[in-house]
């Protein structure tokens, strides 16, 4: 298993063996536009020790090469909400993402590392990524992608199946 740094009070987030890192996020929550105060969603109660679904949407391109082969691009962007009690352990110890790899049905994991509880109040944090992958036919087929969010912990968010679109 992969690992990143750690100190005693956040632990490094784990890629799995077998699965792909593809990139890592910003370690600092989005901000509101023209502030530097932070996107914070509340709910009037506290929300289970689950992380809460990502928001997502995904678009591809396609580049004929020339050689028969056609290069696809997958680019995903997401929002993650995270319990604004983790926003030290994630500067810390960065979002990362990591996919099983597969083109047909991707899956992909946006993961952190933070101590599980309850809250109410969260941080938004974009992330965004991309695959490619080769393909011989002139029409491709484009699959549906399923994102989850994941604390190491292990828990894991519903996924959120998206269908990409072409990018306009």
């Amino acid at each position: 298993m992969n690992t990143q740094s750690t100190t005693t009070n956040c632990n490094p987030v784990i890629v799995p063996d077998g699965y792909i890192l593809l990139t890592k996020g910003p370690n600092t929550p989005k901000n509101n536009a023209g502030t530097s105060n932070p996107i914070e969603i509340q709910f009037d109660n506290n929300r289970s020790k689950r992380p809460l679904p990502p928001l997502v949407e995904a678009d591809y391109t396609i580049v004929n090469n020339g050689n028969g082969v056609n290069t696809i691009t997958i680019n995903v962007s997401a929002i993650v909400f995270i319990n604004v009690e983790s926003k030290d352990c994630i500067e810390e110890n960065p979002i990362l993402v990591y996919w099983n790899n597969n083109y047909a049905s991707p899956m992909f994991y946006i993961a952190y590392n933070a101590a599980e509880m309850r809250s109410n109040s969260f941080y938004a944090y974009e992330v965004s990524f991309e695959i490619h992958h080769g393909a011989t036919v002139v029409n491709p087929a484009i699959p549906e992608i399923t994102t989850f969010l994941v604390d190491e912990d292990p828990i894991t968010s519903k996924g959120t199946k998206t269908t990409v679109q072409p990018s306009t």
